[in-house]
């Protein structure tokens, strides 16, 4: 149905991006490392639409490299060496 309805409405650029979300949210939910990786990159680097929240992206990046997902681990090290989660960030967890 997803699917379907971002077909046919190929003109709504929102409608697309919430439904795009929207699955990722749902494979998320199954513990799928894409989901979560895609959840935290959407929240680090503010694309579908999603306004930047680099504490909640730690947190869905976090899930995803806890299940080896590379670029998970290498956008959450980010985080840490650009010192982007305030006194959180550790550059030796960065590394």
């Amino acid at each position: 149905m997803a699917f379907r309805c971002a077909e046919t409405n190929k003109d709504d650029e929102d409608l697309e991006s919430r439904t795009l979300m929207y699955l990722l949210m749902k494979s998320a939910e199954k513990d799928c490392a894409l989901g979560l990786s895609e959840i935290g990159a959407a929240l680090m680097y503010c694309y579908q639409n999603v306004e930047q929240n680099d504490a909640l992206a730690s947190y869905w990046l976090e899930r995803a490299a806890a299940k080896s997902e590379s670029l998970a681990m290498l956008s959450q090290g980010r985080l840490h060496v650009e010192h982007r989660l305030g006194e959180q960030s550790s550059l030796d967890t960065g590394k």
